[in-house]
């Protein structure tokens, strides 16, 4: 089975669907939309899979969106199965006739309260060993790059860090 992955963002790559599809003998093509001039023909695929992205199909402002939507329509009318992620649906919706609109409260979801949690470990742990970087990276189980990395992003987004405040944690 040949399938076509539309990945719109980096940060929800194809790979990541690489072991399902070997499990299930699945090889696939992954379109990087929107760097792509034109979408391959979907009568070239047994299905697709569409990604999400930043982009909202509700939104209009991205000038790739309409050409994607045609693609799908297109695909529909050739009877290629269509699984929409995240954009995907509302791309697949939207092209067969949905409505997709802005919801009307925003969704936080699972990803963002992992990233508060992780945010609050780290600070607390931070505070406990006084500021020390070095004894807060052991605690946490990760390297000292991996909690600098973290910290540069919270310093990035408005957080305040804690401090080397007291030595003697630094040594203990």
């Amino acid at each position: 089975m040949r399938a076509i992955v539309l990945q719109h963002d980096e940060d929800g790559p194809a790979e990541l669907l690489d072991e399902w599809a070997r499990e299930r003998g699945i090889e696939f093509v992954v379109a990087h939309v929107p760097r792509v001039e034109r979408l391959p023909d979907p009568r070239e695929f047994d299905c697709a899979i569409l990604l999400g992205s930043e982009a909202h199909v509700y939104a209009g402002v991205d000038p790739w969106i309409p050409g994607e939507l045609q693609w799908v329509r297109d695909a529909d009318a050739a009877s290629v199965p269509m699984l929409g992620i995240c954009f995907g649906a509302q791309a697949i919706a939207a092209a067969l006739g949905g409505v997709v609109r802005r919801a009307p409260v925003q969704e936080i979801g699972l990803d963002h309260d992992l990233k508060e949690r992780e945010r609050e470990l780290i600070l607390a742990t931070l505070r406990v060993t006084g500021g020390s970087r070095k004894l807060a990276a052991e605690r946490l189980g990760i390297s000292p790059r991996t909690l600098r990395h973290k910290l540069q992003q919270f310093k990035a987004a408005g957080v305040q860090v804690p401090r080397l405040i007291d030595t003697q944690f630094a040594t203990a």
